[in-house]
């Protein structure tokens, strides 16, 4: 006769198994549930209006996009919004260079009331920097700012900023984690050494922590 103890035991032990399987999304595809969108993360922004069209299936006109997409303050944050509903393919195609979202990225930080607080009044790319370490070869994308009377960096002229780092198989609207700037004048540093600096401080930094 069997014993029905061991038996008992081992419909037990399937039992649980069979419950922590079922209940972990990593080993049942079918239990996992996507993170809900935040429907009034984007109330009171400039892409309030945009969030909720997106969020309730609604089309974009191509007006609206043209708008976003144009202007330097909105056009990195807009390409990323578009990203999270995975339609990114919307964004119009003379935007999507390094160029052009290289300087809406700088743009987007310096609007940080902990940076400039404003919106640059002219920003020029100065030039791609190659910086590489350990074997890596790092792009960053060095341009030049200034502000006009009466903000308070007016006084310093043309100051430096850096966005990046780039890999050979970054896309232009990929994140770039070490996008920032000192404030240093034009007239007192390089490119070179504003990349060199940021990279040591900023960006390696990142993975100290």
């Amino acid at each position: 006769m069997v014993n029905p103890k061991p038996i008992a035991e081992i419909l037990i032990i399937l039992t649980l198994a069979t419950i922590a399987c079922n209940s972990h999304p990593a080993l049942n595809p079918m239990s996992r549930v996507e993170p809900r969108l935040n429907i009034h993360e984007y109330d009171s922004t400039v892409f309030e209006s945009v969030y909720h069209k997106l969020h309730s299936g609604d089309s974009l006109s191509q007006e609206t996009i043209d708008s976003f997409a144009s202007k330097v303050e909105t056009r990195a944050d807009f390409y990323d919004l578009l990203e999270r509903f995975d339609k990114q393919y919307l964004f119009p195609v003379k935007y999507n260079s390094f160029e052009v979202a290289t300087e809406s990225r700088l743009v987007s930080w310096l609007l940080f009331p902990t940076e400039l607080d404003t919106k640059p009044s002219k920003i020029e790319l100065l030039k791609r920097v190659e910086y590489v370490k350990n074997d890596t070869a790092f792009s960053y994308y060095v341009f030049q700012f200034k502000t006009e009377e009466p903000h308070w960096s007016a006084k310093d002229g043309w100051m430096v900023g850096v966005v990046g780092p780039y890999l050979n198989n970054s896309q232009p609207y990929d994140w770039a984690k070490a996008t920032f700037s000192r404030f240093s004048k034009i007239s007192e540093t390089s490119p070179e050494m504003e990349v060199e600096w940021i990279h040591n401080n900023v960006y390696q930094k990142m993975f100290e922590n």
